[in-house]
């Protein structure tokens, strides 16, 4: 298959516009660069990551006594070299060419309509935009993963374990036979106990909006944020955010965050799949105003120069890269990210779960 100049099919194809059209791009609910902000570094390698962080990088599991464990084990020590990557690809194929060509000769055919031009911008750069949304839905996932689990895995099924400490609570907060009798603030109060005799409290509990209503609906977090005349009178009701925040931090307890998103898996019979990534009943439990970062390096390729290939960096660390072939006439559209999120002060972290089926 040979490659051809990417302008030679789709002539149109500016480099300039798709960064304009990239930057432009909102990241929509996606939350990982709030919560795990952006750090570079010049050495991203697993091998690094085990080194400064303590963090466990382990191969995918073999079965015992197979004939692949020798090979597995070697794996294992080999990704300690390699870097974490997320990559997606699209591919513009025959049929997309015609419907460039019907959307070409819709512009030309009514040259006022800026709908028209707008929906052949768009089939233009698609690809790219899916690509980069694709990378940072990936990193989204793997963060909430990582905060909510203590570990998430990339690709090729590497799981990266960060040792954080997990207790589970007194009693399943999820289990109907425990509706009127879980208690989330004792919960709250026996762990902050603990972390302030160690030098520390905990200042932040993240969890999921599911987790964050089944806590709510406590009766013992009810009673903790009402007024003294609501509790006398039998008039308190599920409390609001705000109102268990308030209620929290004047107890010296650590104050609630909810990270609710969803992204869409797509397998590969074309089915999406929501999924939010956390842990349902897992709360992140913070000692230090942040959690993390996320760590990045730079593609090599986005410093090589290929006239049949249109590139260009977006997100601080996306390589977009777009090439054309012919025989049989396709445009490829690959996304390329060396990044991680990545846990600090784990020392000071833990996650308590509450969903113990």
């Amino acid at each position: 298959m040979a490659d051809t100049l990417l302008n030679n099919i789709i002539p149109e194809f500016r480099n300039e516009d798709l960064g304009a059209i990239l930057n432009a791009n909102p990241m929509g609910d996606l939350k990982y660069r709030i919560h795990f902000p952006t750090e570079y570094k010049t050495d991203l390698t697993f091998g690094s990551l085990e080194g400064e962080t303590g963090a466990k990088v382990k191969a995918p599991i073999v079965a015992m006594d197979s004939d692949v464990v020798l090979r597995a084990r070697e794996k294992a020590e080999a990704i300690k070299g390699e870097m974490p990557k997320v990559e997606v690809g699209r591919r513009k194929t025959e049929r997309d060419f015609f419907r460039l060509n019907d959307l070409r000769n819709a512009v030309r055919n009514n040259p006022g309509n800026q709908s028209v031009k707008l929906q052949l911008v768009n089939k233009i750069y698609d690809d790219s935009v899916f690509v980069v949304d694709s990378v940072n839905a990936t990193m989204e996932y793997m963060a909430k993963s990582l905060l909510s689990k203590g570990y998430y895995e990339a690709e090729g099924g590497i799981r990266v374990d960060f040792s954080v400490q997990v207790v589970e609570a007194s009693l399943d907060w999820f289990a109907p036979a425990n509706a009127q009798t879980f208690n989330p603030i004792k919960e709250l109060q026996d762990i902050q106990k603990i972390a302030m005799a160690k030098g520390f409290r905990y200042m932040r509990a993240m969890m999921d909006l599911s987790t964050f209503n089944q806590f709510a609906a406590s009766p013992s977090v009810v009673k903790f944020t009402a007024s003294f005349a609501q509790n006398a009178l039998g008039l308190a009701q599920t409390p609001t955010l705000a109102q268990v925040n308030s209620a929290l931090a004047a107890q010296n307890l650590p104050v609630i965050e909810i990270w609710e998103s969803y992204i869409n898996d797509e397998g590969k019979d074309g089915v999406l799949t929501s999924m939010s990534g956390w842990e349902l009943g897992n709360i992140h439990l913070s000692g230090t105003m942040d959690f993390g970062t996320t760590q990045y390096t730079i593609s090599p390729e986005a410093s090589i120069d290929l006239n049949e290939t249109s590139k260009t960096t977006t997100n601080e660390f996306i390589l977009v890269s777009t090439i054309a072939k012919a025989a049989p006439m396709q445009v490829l559209t690959k996304g390329l990210a060396f990044a991680t999120p990545v846990l600090n002060n784990v020392k000071q972290k833990l996650i308590l779960k509450t969903k113990l089926k």
